[in-house]
């Protein structure tokens, strides 16, 4: 079905653009090999046999309701909840400003603020009992043992380590 879409648009492409006309041709011709290997689609990115973890991206989504996206009094469509979450983890991986994501993500200086600061609050409040509470003694003791073992004793308390 692909390939019959695909020759569809290469009979347009045809005049127009040689180039084009080339990049089709040569995705056509990588689907109908994959197609007659059995695979059912011409695949990007993926690797198979490659085990996906499921990730629960949405845990910010659900917990804050100002990164659903809606619309707003005049129908229009506010910004999307994978825009909000880009400007904040850009802003943070990055350590670039709010006026900076403008150009990434295009979303403004004040909804990028926002963005994230709700960002921040959700992370802690969703992931703190299990990431980022302080370890427990067994916890401490266990790590020291491992770290002296690898020849970095102490390393908990160095302050190397606590960037």
């Amino acid at each position: 079905m692909a390939s019959n879409l695909l020759r569809a648009l290469l009979q347009e492409e045809e005049d127009d653009d040689d180039d084009d006309y080339a990049t089709l041709l040569a995705i056509a011709s990588l689907e109908e090999q994959h197609s007659s290997e059995g695979q059912s689609s011409f695949r990007r990115g993926s690797i198979p046999g490659h085990v996906v973890i499921q990730r629960n991206r949405a845990k910010v989504e659900t917990h804050d309701s100002y990164f659903v996206q809606k619309r707003d009094a005049a129908g229009k469509i506010s910004l999307s909840s994978l825009q909000k979450v880009s400007a904040a983890m850009r802003m943070l991986a990055y350590r670039v400003s709010a006026v900076s994501v403008d150009d990434y993500v295009r979303i403004g200086k004040s909804t990028a603020i926002e963005s994230l600061s709700r960002f921040t609050k959700a992370i802690v409040a969703i992931f703190y009992d299990e990431y980022l509470r302080p370890p427990t003694d067994e916890e401490t003791a266990r790590l020291l043992a491992i770290s002296k073992q690898q020849g970095f004793p102490g390393m908990l308390g160095s302050i190397e380590c606590m960037h």
